[in-house]
């Protein structure tokens, strides 16, 4: 009688969390429904009506404003997706870069991180930039390097040794900075970022030697570079 109580108990216990659970999920989808049932703003309402002028950065500020308002708003998927990239648009359109790589790096975060177009973009202007920014560029084209294999062969030729090139060099640049530390002022913390750093450059340049010998192209940089690290000749050429 006492297994029987206990059993009991334990199914009373199970019909009650899952009650529990049924309430919580039928609160988030009522409040999903209403969200979305809220219609939008008339200023963007229409997503085709709105994408030419936000190419040449020509969205008012109540568009912008309606266009946010999309994205935070519980719409479909898809909608937030093509909100975030009108917003990006427009302020690419606009020159304001700023804007751009803010609204791109959230769209990235938040919405889609598998399109290699974006972050490739914003390796491109990472690099460029006066002050550059090296972490930055290894990051995203780090993040583009994965997602390659989305691009048709013509983008695939064109883009992939340039954003080897774009992460070797950013590599390189820290390995510099971190080397010239470490002459400067040597401690334990300086020589393991000296270290580190020159194994990122091994590490990259290596990856490129492999796709230049894949794109049966010249690998004569990347494989000095990896050899100015301290990469053996087996390593540096992917043996």
């Amino acid at each position: 009688m006492q297994t029987i109580h206990r059993v009991g108990t334990g199914s009373s216990s199970v019909r009650r969390a899952f009650l529990g659970i049924g309430l919580i999920v039928a609160m988030v989808a009522a409040t999903l429904d209403n969200a979305r049932a809220e219609p939008a703003p008339p200023e963007c309402a229409d997503f085709a009506a709105v994408e030419r002028p936000a190419m040449l950065g020509k969205l008012s500020d109540a568009e912008v404003q309606c266009l946010e308002w999309r994205y935070g708003h519980f719409d479909l998927p898809t909608h937030r997706d093509k909100a975030s990239r009108i917003l990006m648009a427009n302020a690419y359109g606009k020159g304001d870069m700023p804007e751009w790589k803010r609204l791109t790096m959230r769209h990235i975060d938040e919405v889609d991180d598998s399109d290699p177009n974006l972050s490739f973009k914003l390796a491109q202007v990472f690099a460029r930039e006066e002050e550059h920014a090296p972490t930055e560029v290894i990051r995203w084209s780090t993040l583009s390097l994965l997602h390659r294999g989305a691009w048709d062969p013509d983008d695939y030729t064109s883009r992939v040794p340039q954003l080897h090139a774009m992460r070797v060099k950013s590599a390189k640049q820290i390995w510099e900075q971190a080397t010239a530390a470490h002459k400067k002022t040597p401690t334990p913390t300086t020589e393991a970022a000296e270290q580190s750093s020159a194994a990122s450059v091994r590490e990259f340049s290596r990856e490129w030697v492999l796709h230049c010998k894949r794109a049966h192209s010249d690998a004569k940089e990347p494989l000095a570079i990896c050899r100015s690290a301290g990469g053996g000749a087996d390593y540096c050429n992917g043996v």
